[in-house]
C-alpha cells in the first residue's frame, strides 16, 4: 500500500522512529455501499499493523464515525487540529 511504502522510505531515509509523533485522522464510514465493507476501519487496522510491524505506534488519533473530517497541519508548531461536525480538537 502507499503507507507501506511511505513508512519504508521515511526510515530509509534517517527517520528516527524515538523522533516521531504519529497522529491519524480519518476512517469515516461516509460513502454508501454494500453494508459490512467497512474501509474506513479496514484503512485503519492496515495502517496501524504497518507501523506496529515496524515498532511504531500512534500518539493520537480522531477516527471512526461517519462524519467527514478537515485535517489542518500548522507547519509552524507541528500541531494538528482536526474538525468534524464543526467541533475543533487538537490532537
Amino acid at each position: 500500500t502507499g503507507m507501506k511504502i511511505l513508512v519504508e522510505k521515511l526510515l530509509s531515509m534517517g527517520a528516527n522512529k524515538k523522533h516521531m509523533q504519529i497522529k491519524i485522522a480519518g476512517g469515516a464510514e461516509t460513502a454508501t455501499g454494500p453494508k459490512g465493507f467497512d474501509i474506513g476501519k479496514r484503512n485503519y487496522l492496515a495502517i496501524r499493523k504497518i507501523l506496529w510491524k515496524n515498532g511504531m505506534f500512534i500518539d493520537a488519533e480522531n477516527i471512526g464515525g461517519s462524519s467527514a473530517r478537515n485535517v489542518y497541519l500548522d507547519i509552524g508548531d507541528g500541531s494538528i487540529t482536526v474538525k468534524v461536525d464543526g467541533v475543533e480538537k487538537t490532537l
